[in-house]
C-alpha cells in the first residue's frame, strides 16, 4: 500500500482510468470524509460573539461622559444623542 502512495508522490504516474488509481482515490476520498466527520464534530456551537443589547439611556449615559471627559463636543453629544 505504500508503495501505491509513493508512486503518485513522485509523479511516477499511475493512469488515472485504473483499477490501482481508482483504488487509492476512494481510500483518500474516505479519509478525508472522516477528517471532516472529526473537525465537525469538535467545532463549538455557536461560534459567533455575543450580542449586546444597549438602551438609548445606556447609550447616552455613555456620551454624557465623554463630554465631560473633554472626549467629545457639545455639538457631538447633541449628535449622538439626537440619533438615538
Amino acid at each position: 500500500m505504500a508503495k501505491k502512495f509513493c508512486a503518485i508522490e513522485n509523479n511516477k504516474g499511475i493512469p488515472k482510468r485504473s483499477n490501482e488509481y481508482n483504488d487509492i482515490f476512494a481510500r483518500a476520498h474516505e479519509c478525508v470524509s472522516i477528517l471532516n466527520l472529526i473537525c465537525d464534530s469538535i467545532k463549538p456551537e455557536n461560534t459567533s460573539a455575543p450580542q449586546y443589547e444597549f438602551s438609548c439611556a445606556d447609550e447616552i449615559m455613555k456620551f454624557i461622559q465623554l463630554l465631560d471627559q473633554g472626549i467629545i463636543t457639545q455639538d457631538e453629544f447633541d449628535t449622538k444623542r439626537s440619533s438615538c
